[in-house]
């Protein structure tokens, strides 16, 4: 594809203090208008920050076909990632000097170019409960907390639109669901040669105890438990197993780098798509285990 020249976008998105309740209210002074770098801060009122900044994008493509292809400004755009990164960096140092949290407002970027504005989209869908009055009853008696605990965790990822949020949430579900907390990795007969190999090492009882109790108590990773019990189809078949590692290793890996605090940007397409995957897979197995449960309710 052939790039033509890049044009200018103008963004805007409001700021917000997170957790803002009428118990612990933060309210934005009249000093907050002013500009750090290529941002410009604006209040439009005590509860909410106006941010607007411009950046160059190519916005119009030559296709492989020649025909000319125009794209909308979003967030999605390669070019808009490094300011992304920018403007986190800035309302963590502002979140630290004020002492409060501060967030973008969902669904408050708008993306503007000379041919294209990204405009508001309105969602008309219907939702209507059906199944749950039905099952209420049934699952609050339910003795698998792990279902529960799943169940938590997913209604929580899907009220973020942070998938870096989302990814935690959805790879903890799936521990929950998959991951045996009470099975260890050694057998009783295996404790027991490991005890008999220890009496020949010229360790101290302190050091003997320590290292027994720690064997006795080595448990399978919650990654390895998911592996080892997750089903995954790919049309009519199984997946493979070293397919199936290598995707629940990659959302392991995702998982990991978040929870350490490395930073990985939310509008990196490789991520977005690991990030849908998980939570597709997550939302299914959920579906299929709380029918499970309807069928048995209506049985009983």
């Amino acid at each position: 594809m052939i790039n033509m020249d890049p044009e200018n976008v103008a963004v805007t998105f409001s700021i917000v203090v997170a957790n803002n309740t009428h118990r612990n209210h933060a309210k934005f002074s009249e000093e907050w208008n002013f500009a750090i770098g290529r941002y410009v801060f604006n209040r439009i009122s005590e509860d909410e920050v106006r941010v607007s900044f411009t950046f160059d994008a190519v916005l119009k493509k030559y296709d492989e076909d020649h025909q000319l292809v125009d794209e909308c400004p979003s967030e999605y755009l390669p070019e808009y990632q490094e300011y992304e990164e920018e403007i986190e960096v800035i309302l963590d140092l502002l979140s630290l000097e004020i002492g409060s949290g501060l967030q973008i407002k969902e669904e408050s970027f708008l993306f503007a170019s000379t041919t294209c504005r990204d405009n508001e989209f309105k969602n008309n869908r219907l939702i209507v409960p059906s199944k749950t009055r039905e099952l209420y009853p049934q699952f609050a008696k339910e003795e698998n907390r792990g279902l529960g605990l799943a169940l938590r965790l997913y209604r929580q990822s899907v009220s973020v639109n942070d998938p870096r949020e989302q990814m935690v949430k959805l790879f903890a579900a799936l521990e929950q669901l998959f991951y045996n907390k009470g099975k260890r990795m050694l057998t009783k007969e295996e404790i027991i040669q490991v005890r008999g190999a220890m009496d020949a090492l010229p360790l101290s009882s302190e050091k003997r105890k320590i290292i027994l109790d720690r064997v006795c108590d080595i448990r399978k990773s919650p990654k390895t438990m998911i592996i080892e019990n997750l089903d995954l189809m790919n049309g009519d078949e199984l997946i493979s197993e070293e397919e199936k590692k290598q995707l629940i290793g990659t959302w392991n890996k995702y998982r990991s780098v978040i929870t350490h605090g490395e930073l990985i940007s939310r509008r990196d397409e490789g991520f977005d798509y690991v990030v849908s995957q998980i939570d597709t897979i997550v939302e299914s197995i959920l579906r299929r285990s709380i029918e499970h449960r309807m069928r048995e309710s209506e049985r009983n």
